[in-house]
C-alpha cells in the first residue's frame, strides 16, 4: 500500500550542484514531480530534500564474543 503526498523543501540537486525551493509529489511509491517554486534563493524555514538519495548507513546488532 502506497500513500501519495507531496513536499515543500530546499531540493538538493547534486547533479546541477544547485538548491532550490521546490515541491516533490510522491505517488505509488515514486517521485512523481518536482517543480520549482518561487525564486531561486534558499528558503530557511523550508527542510532539505535530496531525491533519489538513499541512506545506507545502518547499524547491526553486535554479539559478544
Amino acid at each position: 500500500m502506497f500513500v501519495s503526498f507531496s513536499l515543500t523543501a530546499n531540493v538538493v540537486d547534486l547533479f546541477a550542484r544547485s538548491i532550490r525551493p521546490a515541491t516533490i509529489r510522491v505517488a505509488a511509491g515514486r517521485i512523481e514531480s518536482i517543480t520549482p517554486i518561487g525564486a531561486a534563493d534558499i528558503d530557511p524555514t523550508l527542510p532539505y530534500a535530496l531525491p533519489g538519495f538513499v541512506d545506507a548507513h545502518v547499524h547491526y546488532p553486535q554479539t559478544e564474543m
